[in-house]
């Protein structure tokens, strides 16, 4: 993105620089299978999001409510679409698409970007390091967040199942449940950590380790008020 919301440039690789103002909607498209469309935010705090379009394979993104970049309205060659946050806190709004994987790199600073994942059927996640995650959401193609320090699982009440996976080995997860019966923050040990919501009232939650074994320790915190354990 440019200097305002509605320009910024457009390059490729082999071919020459476009700059673009005033424009409210582009569209993407690649000649090459497997493509990836990076597109990247500026300088400052931006609000990125990304969501399909009622077209199969075809996704949207804009960044701080600027120009509507649809990418695979001609072709289905992008295959991965790379967000990335440029040097301010950046915000992600991230609806999974199939046929296309999403990146999101919120990049410089290292401590304030965060990420919504829209959720609409049961989904996994699974910490990687202390900014870095991958989920995904059934039927979608999956999400992968690097320099990332909070993530936020977003449900639409439809009961779905949460897994939360954690690496090879023996890690510490900490389960912290909010005022709701439908919402908690996660955390495997250092990893990134994780709030989830409105996964329904009668959605679940499972935690799984990926060795198989059962290597982990779960500590289960209870609320401010009176809690019954079962």
């Amino acid at each position: 993105q440019g200097a305002t919301s509605t320009s910024g440039r457009i390059d490729q690789t082999g071919g020459a620089a476009v700059d673009y103002v005033g424009t409210e909607f582009l569209t993407a498209n690649s000649n090459v299978a497997g493509s990836t469309l990076t597109v990247r935010g500026t300088s400052g705090s931006d609000t990125i999001a990304i969501a399909p379009t009622t077209v199969a394979n075809e996704g949207r993104v804009w960044i701080n409510n600027g120009t509507v970049i649809t990418a695979n309205t001609v072709t289905n060659n992008f295959g991965t679409i790379d967000l990335h946050g440029g040097f301010g806190s950046d915000s992600f709004s991230i609806t999974p698409i199939a046929g296309i994987n999403i990146t999101a790199q919120g990049m410089d600073p290292t401590a304030s970007d965060s990420a919504v994942i829209n959720v609409t059927a049961d989904v996994e996640f699974v910490p990687t390091a202390a900014d870095a995650a991958t989920v995904t959401v059934t039927g979608f193609n999956p999400v992968s967040l690097q320099t990332i320090e909070h993530v936020t699982l977003s449900g639409d009440g439809g009961n779905d199942v949460l897994t939360v996976t954690t690496p090879v080995g023996s890690d510490t997860i900490t389960y912290t449940p909010s005022s709701t019966t439908v919402a908690a923050s996660v955390q495997v040990s250092s990893l990134v950590p994780m709030e989830f919501t409105g996964l329904g009232a009668t959605g679940s939650v499972t935690l799984a380790n990926t060795g198989g074994a059962r290597d982990d320790t779960l500590t289960y915190n209870g609320t401010a008020a009176d809690d019954t354990f079962t």
